[in-house]
């Protein structure tokens, strides 16, 4: 398979036929990558630029034995080739071909680690101030999938690729450090109904959440923390409640309405009688009255987070 990139026009040829769509595209068209359309055009133009000058110094890492970095976040990538990397391939253009259309795309690095138990990984550069961590984790996951179905030669070697055991973001913070993100992978059964979708001329629609991992933690560590502080509180309401109660007593036996000292002011409020509307009874002796006064009250979107093997309070 002979696959051709033309960077003007971002087009594919394979075996000499355009490519239907690249897989940066069809992540594009299918809402699944992040649109910059808004951002200013001069300062996209910078961030490509800059983006362009960090992937080339990486790209050259991988491809060359005794290669020096000029950019910091190429020094970072280095530190991480000599520690966990044993060997990889970088801009490796793969291709697949669904129905009797061509999908194509270019990998930024595919590897294996020193560490055997960890095995391959198939993993993205980003230079973007955040991660968007689903757009990338289709990106990896589909070169992935076109890897394990085409079995192509990788860098000139025939490979039979069983799948990556890890699917990776390197991502380079602002300060040019390198972040490594472990990413989700996205289903076959996801990956190919997006193929179909675009295949057909239909519009892909989410099946699944893929939230960012600082994002997921965070929400994951406050809501357990919010729990154990509910809890606390429930016991602390239940022993203020106790001596409410006392001191409530107190003041009646001793005709005192009021009382303060230097934390808190006591007010003894009497019984009160006040009128309410018996709203079963309502509607049992008035059916017609109580489905005229009804009324629908809009709520705002949410989300309910139960911490797994508790119940709800």
């Amino acid at each position: 398979m002979n696959i051709e990139f033309e960077k003007n026009n971002h087009r594919y040829t394979v075996d000499g036929e355009i490519a239907g769509v690249s897989i940066t595209e069809l992540l594009r068209k299918h809402g699944l990558a992040p649109d910059f359309k808004a951002v200013k055009t001069d300062v996209v133009k910078a961030a490509a630029e800059k983006g362009t000058d960090i992937h080339k110094d990486l790209e050259c890492l991988i491809s060359y034995v005794d290669y020096d970095p000029f950019t910091k976040e190429g020094v970072a990538f280095k530190k991480y080739i000599d520690e966990y990397i044993d060997c990889a391939v970088a801009e490796q253009m793969i291709a697949y071909k669904y129905q009797s259309m061509w999908i194509a795309g270019t990998a930024d690095i595919i590897g294996f680690f020193k560490n055997k138990e960890w095995g391959c990984f198939v993993a993205d550069h980003k230079t973007t101030s955040v991660v968007h961590r689903e757009a990338v984790s289709w990106q990896v996951s589909i070169i992935d999938y076109i890897l394990r179905h085409t079995h192509e030669p990788i860098n000139g070697k025939t490979i039979k690729w069983k799948g990556a055991k890890k699917l990776l973001c390197f991502h380079y913070t602002k300060d040019s450090e390198l972040e490594v993100v472990e990413l989700d992978r996205i289903p076959d059964e996801e990956i190919e109904r997006l193929f179909a979708c675009e295949y057909f001329g239909e519009k892909y629609e989410r099946k699944m959440l893929v939230i960012d991992n600082e994002v997921e933690a965070q929400t994951n560590a406050l809501t357990v923390a919010i729990k154990k502080s509910e809890r606390v509180l429930k016991r602390l309401k239940a022993q203020q409640d106790k001596y409410k109660a006392i001191i409530k007593d107190s003041m009646e036996q001793q005709g005192i309405k009021s009382y303060e000292n230097d934390y808190v002011k006591l007010t003894y409020i009497c019984p009160q009688e006040k009128l309410v509307v018996d709203s079963d009874k309502l509607k049992k002796l008035y059916p017609q009255v109580w489905a005229e006064c009804q009324k629908v009250q809009k709520t705002s979107s949410s989300i309910r987070i139960t911490i797994k093997g508790e119940e709800d309070d």
